[in-house]
């Protein structure tokens, strides 16, 4: 190959691994901002937490199962992406909630429930 030739296809090269590189960068940070507006809008609760686990057949994501108080319904929140370090903190037995449109999660203490983690998939701030 003529190293004229060499000078244009390794920027070329550069220009093309340059483009990869951002649009999967974009489509890794879409996903987790999707996650994070689907567990906003479309997630509340309120109930005790039943177990958690980090579940090897779903590639090992944590997962905290609650039983909700107003019913006979379970909810299980996947929490894989979040980086609060909820699923280290909440254990067994805790009384937990959540409404939607908010990400917010409360814990129950002394008989009243206190703001207590923001749950963050890395995509959004808190807002007090």
């Amino acid at each position: 190959m003529k190293p004229i030739i060499k000078i244009p296809l390794i920027i070329l090269s550069i220009i093309i691994f340059y483009l990869l590189v951002n649009h999967f960068t974009a489509s890794i940070e879409d996903g987790q901002c999707n996650k994070c507006l689907d567990f906003n809008l479309n997630v509340a609760f309120k109930g005790v937490v039943t177990r958690k686990e980090i579940d090897r057949q779903n590639h090992s994501y944590p997962m905290v199962h609650i039983q909700q108080l107003e019913s006979d319904s379970q909810v299980t929140l996947n929490l894989n992406l979040d980086t609060s370090n909820f699923f280290q903190e909440i254990k067994s037995n805790d009384t937990i909630s959540k409404d939607f449109n908010s990400s917010w999660i409360y814990i129950k203490k002394n008989g009243a429930y206190i703001k207590y983690k923001w749950i963050d998939f890395g995509c959004e701030k808190p807002s007090n």
